[in-house]
């Protein structure tokens, strides 16, 4: 049979040496922060910053009462309650269903020695 001849592969290269860590010549965190500030931090209270600051407060303040005004209606869909009185009495029968153990009809029917029992 006919041998093909294959060429040599390329020589390999010399590993490269290891790379040193040099200092950074970044300038320190502070540098960025006196520039963001100006000169002193207490350019940070300038009026822009607090008003940013008071929006930033509002936004997230509306968003969380928008979140419970949601689930409020939506516990109140679908439960099918009206008030406050009726989500009462139905948590309460829902407790006597689901946990008799610890529901019980009259408050007062208990003391501390058999609680502890």
């Amino acid at each position: 049979m006919f041998r093909r001849k294959v060429p040599n592969p390329p020589p390999r290269r010399a590993p490269s040496p290891p790379k040193t860590l040099t200092p950074s010549t970044r300038p320190p965190p502070s540098a960025y922060l006196s520039e963001f500030w100006g000169s002193s931090p207490r350019s940070a209270f300038s009026p822009s910053n607090i008003l940013f600051a008071a929006k930033a407060l509002f936004i997230a303040t509306a968003l969380v009462g928008a979140g419970a005004v949601t689930v409020i209606h939506t516990v109140k869909y679908t439960t099918g309650v009206r008030s406050i009185s009726e989500f009462n009495h139905l948590m309460q029968h829902w407790a006597h269903l689901y946990l008799p153990r610890i529901s019980s009809d009259d408050p007062d029917d208990w003391s501390w020695e058999e609680a502890e029992d």
